[in-house]
């Protein structure tokens, strides 16, 4: 354990070889972190254009054809609204003269 976390090799590999080690770690994170900061770049100018290039919705007001639409719309008649599948409400409780003793 000793040397741990130091940066040295150890006793049994040379000098060439742990520089060469260490270049190549450097040299390989160095090339992720460039290929991983232009994929974010990448991705950041994507997300804009699309976000962008989008229409935003708008409330306008509705055309003559839609007034029309939905007043016919409104009387045509309704669909009777199927059963409730609830159970039924309990009876209300009357809340005027003397309480009832419960049994």
């Amino acid at each position: 354990m000793q040397g741990l976390g130091q940066g040295t090799a150890g006793h049994h590999v040379s000098a060439q070889i742990a520089n060469a080690t260490t270049d190549a770690y450097v040299a390989a994170l160095q090339t992720g972190l460039r290929v991983s900061a232009v994929v974010a770049v990448i991705g950041a100018i994507l997300a804009f254009v699309l976000v962008r290039g989008r229409p935003t919705q708008t409330q306008s007001e509705p055309t003559v054809g839609e007034h029309v639409a939905e007043s016919e719309l409104a009387a045509q008649p309704r669909a009777p609204e199927p059963p409730s599948r609830c159970a039924p409400a309990p009876p209300a409780r009357l809340t005027h003269g003397p309480a009832a003793p419960p049994f």
